[in-house]
């Protein structure tokens, strides 16, 4: 397939090597409501700069995209060898030969020494990324289990990291979907944002780390009840879409009981202007070029 982007007197021509896109994984059978994306679930992880080396949790799970991607992490497992194939094996030039001893070369791969730990309040979610987790053959590395929020109040495991994806949105704003079970993923329904902070500094030891995706409008909340419960922010780094527009996401890195200093890290492009990946995103797919 060729692809055409037309970006004012810009003509951009290339040519898809992928076929579907890069950010299914393969590995994802079942979903709860809106889930958050395979690889950006996967670019927070890496950008957070853990590779297994501490104890992982995420309180709210829901499909498990972030235990699944942490565990490939982890393990090294290389993203995309659950997928169906791609669009270059159809190229007359293709080498199967050499594709396949890549493909199937787990030389890299390593076993995962530090525990995993997921939970959601909902009995579904937790069978859906059970599910997820069998499917991509990582469950042995994670402990799942069915828990609200609530009832977190220590630390699992020593001093590690805590990633999540929390509802964004409080209660009484935006739309409110009539569906329920996407009103509870995206509305504060039976948790709200200062009760994800509380738990996460319960969750983390002195100097662990909690990694959080939320929505720039939440800023001055966020860092509010992080300060309340003794979690200084060191990092904050926006997403925009692509140069020029409106940020629609930002990552935060918190550290329990750290000294004051805040970084305002370099904005996070999507897209070019004339619609391609960033060479960041594309590192993150480990397709940089």
């Amino acid at each position: 397939m060729i692809n055409v982007h037309i970006s004012g007197t810009e003509v951009t021509l290339s040519l898809d090597s992928s076929g579907e896109s890069l950010h299914k994984r393969g590995y994802r059978v079942a979903q709860t409501e809106a889930p958050i994306n395979e690889v950006l679930a996967a670019g927070i992880i890496m950008l957070s700069g853990w590779h297994g080396e501490c104890p992982f949790v995420d309180p709210m799970c829901g499909s498990g995209t972030f235990l699944v991607e942490a565990a490939l992490i982890a393990a090294n497992i290389n993203p995309g060898i659950y997928r169906k194939g791609f669009a270059f094996e159809h190229w007359k030039d293709f080498d199967s030969e050499l594709f396949d001893r890549l493909y199937n070369d787990e030389s890299g791969e390593r076993s995962v020494e530090c525990p995993i730990v997921g939970a959601d309040i909902s009995p579904k979610a937790v069978a859906i990324a059970e599910s997820n987790l069998k499917s991509a053959g990582v469950a042995k590395y994670v402990d799942l289990k069915v828990m609200p929020l609530s009832k977190w109040i220590e630390a699992p495991q020593p001093a590690g990291i805590v990633v999540t994806n929390p509802p964004y949105k409080k209660v009484g704003t935006g739309i409110t979907n009539e569906n329920h079970k996407k009103l509870l993923s995206r509305h504060e329904i039976t948790a709200n944002l200062e009760d994800f902070i509380k738990v996460s500094a319960k969750l983390l030891k002195d100097k662990g780390n909690l990694y959080m995706v939320h929505r720039p409008d939440r800023l001055v909340d966020i860092i509010e009840h992080l300060r309340k419960y003794k979690l200084e922010p060191k990092k904050i780094r926006f997403i925009e879409p692509s140069i020029g527009k409106e940020a629609n996401l930002i990552l935060i890195k918190a550290t329990k009981n750290a000294k004051p200093f805040l970084k305002i890290e370099k904005t996070l492009y999507v897209y070019k202007e004339n619609g391609e990946y960033t060479n960041e995103i594309l590192k993150i797919y480990n397709k940089e070029k």
